[in-house]
């Protein structure tokens, strides 16, 4: 025999049914009655990411949108965007996402940009002088005076008033002098990147000129670190063309032209500034990009060999939805349900109410679809050993935290059962900041389908048996109640305490009682 919850909802309310009986008995029960037994056949979560390639900083439109698995790992991103000679990484924030993870690990929102570089308004800005330089490559030496260059160049307002800035003088654009402004931005855009023999380096974010210059000379980047002989000689000639002062105390020509552009960044950013997510990236490379377009050039970009790598990728179509696995995103990719270590069970695996497992299934349901009261509306589709027992335990009915005396185990043990039935998974991700290793829990396919069942239970119930008759405590309505909690408890009690008190909205204070562990104390009267 097994038991059957049916959920009946009426203009009168809704019911809960509980039926006992076999299998064969109760589907001939349900069926008369006119009810219909529902087959969930929903998959994971998908989850709809942005990926911006190293091609997006020098061309509009080069943002890929992927509909993938919230399961699959990040490496079947990476392989996308892998180049011969180095390999693709990804970052938000700044902050590298570590490989042999999955993608609902890092519980990222919904069209989150993921970056091919740490950096990525710095190397937009290094692009955007790279075509400069290549635009007046395509001028004669004797055509490139001040009139030209000021249609080519964005310089500050008071070096553009400046006739007799040395960024004007025709000599200051010969082609060696032109040759070694075009090999700096190169090479510090490739650095940035951590392309090819440059794979060494692996900066800080860095958001200013000031910050770049001070990376690449903590990284030994001039001084030819991680480099042969002869390639370090070549590096060492390039320190005197990005730096803050010259001699005579002004910037050099590249910290003048890089620094601009950064400025043109924060200028598109101060146009919205509103709370809508808004990429001003893209906008200031579409910005140059339509800037350059007005420029009558019509040659080709330079073939020059230091700047080979920003040239030679073929010209793409509009960005649409990329093929993850063999099938295009607009539909999640198969994937094969892991296999069970032992047979499947005869009938479907029921978890009682508020066990350990229906709170556990039901709250990593919840914060899959962000309606867990505690996720602040943001989607979670993994969750930490800390956070899911902070969640999960107001719906238990058992302690996930403390073993009990005769078992001598808690109710967060039943993972090890979700685990085999093929329900959860055990994830285990490496903080890039702190080299830290963190548990993340999340649900599988089976999983999500039987975590929607506990949480539309749970949520019945609660609406037919209400937890409480606010007119029981009409008498404390008047009261202001807080929580005095013994400073001398475990402290890891107290910790759990104190999150308790402020998922609740319940007024806390700490003090060393004499006697007993908690005391509420009446502060109406101050």
């Amino acid at each position: 025999p097994s038991v059957w919850y049916a959920l009946s909802t009426t203009d009168q309310g809704s019911f809960i049914c509980v039926l006992y009986g076999s299998e064969q008995w109760l589907k001939g029960v349900i069926q008369d009655s006119g009810f219909r037994i529902q087959q969930n056949s929903k998959t994971m979560v998908l989850v709809s990411i942005h990926v911006r390639s190293t091609q997006g900083y020098h061309y509009p439109v080069k943002i890929d949108l992927l509909q993938i698995d919230s399961a699959d790992r990040l490496e079947l991103i990476q392989e996308k965007y892998t180049t011969n000679g180095s390999a693709a990484r990804l970052y938000i924030g700044g902050h590298e996402l570590p490989l042999n993870s999955s993608i609902g690990s890092h519980n990222l929102d919904d069209y989150a940009i993921l970056e091919c570089c740490k950096s990525p308004a710095m190397s937009a800005a290094l692009s955007a002088c790279l075509k400069d330089m290549d635009k007046i490559k395509n001028l004669p030496l004797n055509d490139r005076t001040r009139e030209n260059l000021t249609g080519l160049l964005q310089t500050p307002a008071a070096v553009s008033h400046d006739l007799n800035h040395n960024i004007w003088q025709s000599k200051s654009w010969g082609e060696e002098s032109l040759k070694s402004r075009t090999i700096n931005f190169a090479t510090m855009k490739a650095v940035l990147q951590r392309q090819d023999r440059y794979n060494v380096h692996d900066l800080p974010q860095c958001n200013d000129c000031q910050s770049l210059f001070n990376a690449l000379d903590a990284h030994n980047v001039w001084k030819g670190g991680g480099q042969d002989k002869p390639k370090r000689n070549i590096l060492k000639q390039q320190a005197h063309i990005f730096k803050p002062m010259k001699k005579d105390g002004q910037p050099t020509t590249n910290w003048i032209l890089l620094e601009e552009k950064l400025n043109i960044q924060q200028q598109i950013r101060n146009e919205r500034s509103s709370g809508l997510q808004y990429d001003f990236i893209e906008e200031f490379v579409r910005r140059d990009h339509a800037r350059h377009q007005k420029i009558q050039q019509n040659s080709p970009c330079s073939s020059d060999f230091h700047i080979t790598h920003l040239t030679s990728s073929p010209s793409r179509r509009r960005s649409v939805p990329r093929k993850i696995g063999g099938c295009a995103h607009q539909t999640s990719p198969s994937r094969t349900p892991p296999s069970p270590t032992c047979p499947s069970p005869r009938k479907p695996y029921t978890p009682q109410y508020a066990s350990g497992p229906f709170s556990v299934l039901a709250t990593l349901h919840l914060a899959m679809q962000a309606r867990h009261k505690h996720s602040n509306g943001r989607r979670l589709l993994t969750l930490t050993e800390d956070q899911l027992k902070r969640m999960a335990q107001p719906m238990c009915r058992s302690n996930l935290y403390d073993k009990g005396r005769i078992r001598g185990r808690n109710a967060f043990a039943c993972m090890d059962g979700l685990i085999e039935k093929g329900l959860v998974r055990k994830e285990i991700v490496r903080n890039t900041q702190t080299n830290e290793k963190i548990e993340k829990w999340g649900l599988l396919q089976d999983g999500e389908v039987l975590g929607e069942f506990c949480a539309d239970f749970d949520r019945a119930i609660n609406h037919v048996i209400p937890i409480c008759n606010e007119k029981m405590f009409s008498a404390f309505n008047s009261m202001k109640l807080a929580l005095c909690l013994d400073v001398r408890e475990d402290v890891h009690l107290l910790k759990r305490m104190k999150w308790s008190c402020k998922d609740e909205n319940i007024s806390f204070i700490e003090r060393e009682l004499p006697a007993g562990d908690y005391l509420f104390l009446d502060q109406s009267n101050g």
